[in-house]
This record gives C-alpha cells, sequence and structure tokens, in this order.
C-alpha cells in the first residue's frame, strides 16, 4: 500500500497506525497481523481487470495498441501517459482511476472516476449503463461531464 495514494489511512482502518513514519518492515509486520487473511486472499484472488457487458473495469488503464489479452499487469496498475491520451476505442469501455481528476469525466472511449478520495476528494460513483454513465450524489443521476475542450495553438 503506497504511502503517498491512501496507502496510511488504508492501514489505519486497520489497526496500523502512522504507517507513514515507521520503517516499512515494521509496517508491513504490523499489516500482516492486523489485515484478516481472509481479506489479504480475497485481494490476492482478484483479477487485474473485469470485463462487465459493454464495461472494462481496471485500475490504471490499458495500453494503447496492445489486445486485452496480451495487457501486462504492471500497465494495467500504473501506466498513464499514453493510455490518458488515447482518444480511439479501446473496445469496451474502460472505467479506471489511479490518475485523480477534480470530478469523475467520462471521455468517450474511457470513465475516469478517480476524483482524489486519496487526497480529500469525493469518492465518486457511476451507474454505467451501456456506453452512458451517471455520477451517483446526494440529490440523484448526475451526467458524467466530458472533457474540458482542448485549447491549441495561441488562441
Amino acid at each position: 500500500l503506497h504511502p503517498q495514494i491512501g496507502g496510511p489511512a488504508t492501514l489505519a482502518s486497520y489497526g496500523v497506525s502512522r504507517a507513514a513514519d515507521r520503517p516499512i518492515p515494521k509496517v508491513h509486520a504490523d499489516a500482516l497481523a492486523a489485515v484478516p487473511q481472509a481479506h489479504r486472499e480475497f485481494l490476492a484472488a482478484l483479477p487485474a481487470m473485469h470485463r462487465a457487458g459493454d464495461s472494462l473495469f481496471v485500475h490504471a488503464g490499458l495500453r494503447p495498441g496492445v489486445p486485452l489479452d496480451q495487457q501486462s499487469e504492471t500497465d494495467l496498475v500504473w501506466i498513464r501517459d499514453l493510455f490518458l491520451i488515447e482518444v480511439e476505442s479501446f473496445g469496451p469501455l474502460v472505467v479506471h482511476g489511479h490518475t485523480a481528476i477534480d470530478q469523475a469525466t467520462h471521455y468517450g472511449n474511457r470513465i475516469n472516476l478517480d476524483s482524489g478520495a486519496a487526497y480529500g476528494g469525493p469518492l465518486s460513483a457511476v451507474v454505467i449503463e451501456g456506453r452512458e454513465a451517471a455520477l451517483l450524489t446526494p440529490q440523484g443521476r448526475k451526467k458524467l461531464p466530458g472533457p474540458p475542450p482542448m485549447l491549441f495553438g495561441n488562441g
């Protein structure tokens, strides 16, 4: 659990305190003692990506041009730039996080749900129907915004 992306808060929820301030081996030992074996087994058994209908759920994203069945786990968990600038369809609608933005956004080929909860931002939840998605809010469903307009040249 990375100290800069919510790891200490996650560990604190299991009773492991001061995870960001102590040596990693000590935090690791405390985490192994505090996190139930069933939780560790559940997390270890999760697939790196999950397809449901027209949607593909993945932590970080996909490497453009690589078939789904040939994606590396490293890319699925860590990729950013090449994935984020891709405008072509990946086939399924890719639902991801990993790169915090101000609010969950629908880019046409992907939805970024990472609204910065690890940094104090809101946790975003959506309902997806086909390739359309709505943000779930206390006031009800709200259409997900599209990307901001791109500015080209000196404009």
